[in-house]
């Protein structure tokens, strides 16, 4: 038996803009499966789609151990893309001073 404790999808490109970009967030706790018979656990899933790529991340729990690895991968994530925005925000701003032509 599995209860969904999360589920989000979105679709990452503004409307108008080229389909087929996505991002789906699914967890589920489960009882009785896993890798030893009656062992509950988590499975968690992030999928990311841009174009024809798609890959799929997992982190699931089955043990204490695996439960700190997945939530160490989960917040190095969190870090690497909050740190991927503020310089994508800074290289977007930089464009824009010199693609500017009102700034020449």
């Amino acid at each position: 038996m599995s209860l969904r404790r999360h589920y989000r999808r979105r679709f990452l490109n503004r409307p108008g803009n080229h389909a087929g970009a996505y991002a789906i967030a699914d967890i589920r706790i489960y009882r009785g499966r896993g890798r030893s018979a009656g062992k509950n656990g988590i499975d968690a899933t992030l999928t990311l789609s841009d174009c024809s790529r798609i890959i799929d991340l997992d982190f699931n729990v089955y043990d204490e151990a695996s439960a700190r690895n997945a939530l160490y991968k989960a917040d190095l994530l969190r870090t690497m893309v909050d740190d991927f925005v503020t310089a994508y925000e800074k290289a977007v701003a930089e464009w824009r001073e010199i693609d500017d032509p009102s700034a020449q």
